[in-house]
């Protein structure tokens, strides 16, 4: 009985018929194993575009809130220092001093007042005391640095904001926008360099509560 195979080569893949035996032509058509690995490949190469390929339109709600809060507020750059930051600041042993001891900040207050003193404010913020020490290391007594920090982290804070508007709020990406837009160019922001504590724990405060209630009971 006689044989005959015949292949024909169609897009990168392989197409084999049967073998005709006798006269009685029967086709059994067979995927060929290099057209099968190709499928596969392409098939893995979609879901990893599906993983990594975030465009930049899934950005642009995190990315324009901080933007727009550096483009609103770098012209506090040439501010001075105003109101508490007399007292809290250039006032304060525990961050011009240099004969006040490394770590007195954390028994102290605010205003560089003994926690123990009856006259203290009581109002205990050594976080913020020892970024104005790190200022103060950097610069002096230059507002401009003190200024800037807070920029910077009112824009972080901005771009935390729209993140979680997104993530755990459950908001669409126009009103996440829109939305930390107007968190980070609302003038209740405007703040002298010692209201730091406001940006370093108010706000981060208020976003962690914002994205802990959005949880499901």
């Amino acid at each position: 009985m006689g044989a005959e195979k015949r292949s024909h080569l169609w897009g990168g893949g392989i197409e084999c018929e049967s073998m005709k035996f006798g006269g009685a032509q029967h086709q059994q058509r067979v995927g060929c194993c290099c057209c099968k690995s190709s499928g596969k490949r392409a098939a893995r190469q979609s879901v990893e575009e599906g993983k990594h390929g975030v465009t930049l339109s899934e950005w642009l709600p995190c990315l324009i809130p901080p933007a727009l809060a550096l483009g609103v507020y770098t012209n506090s750059l040439g501010g001075e220092f105003v109101h508490d930051d007399l007292s809290a600041i250039t006032a304060n042993r525990d961050i011009t001093d240099p004969a006040a001891g490394t770590w007195d900040f954390l028994y102290n207050d605010f205003w560089g007042t003994s926690l123990l003193d009856p006259l203290s404010h009581k109002s205990y913020r050594p976080l913020t005391i020892l970024t104005f020490k790190w200022n103060y290391a950097l610069s002096g007594l230059n507002p401009w640095s003190y200024h800037a920090v807070n920029v910077i982290l009112h824009a972080a804070v901005s771009a935390l904001f729209a993140w979680l508007c997104l993530n755990c709020l459950g908001l669409s990406k126009l009103s996440s926008l829109l939305t930390a837009s107007l968190f980070a160019i609302h003038p209740i922001h405007t703040e002298a360099p010692s209201r730091r504590t406001l940006l370093i724990v108010g706000d981060l405060y208020k976003v962690a509560q914002n994205g802990l209630e959005s949880k499901p009971s």
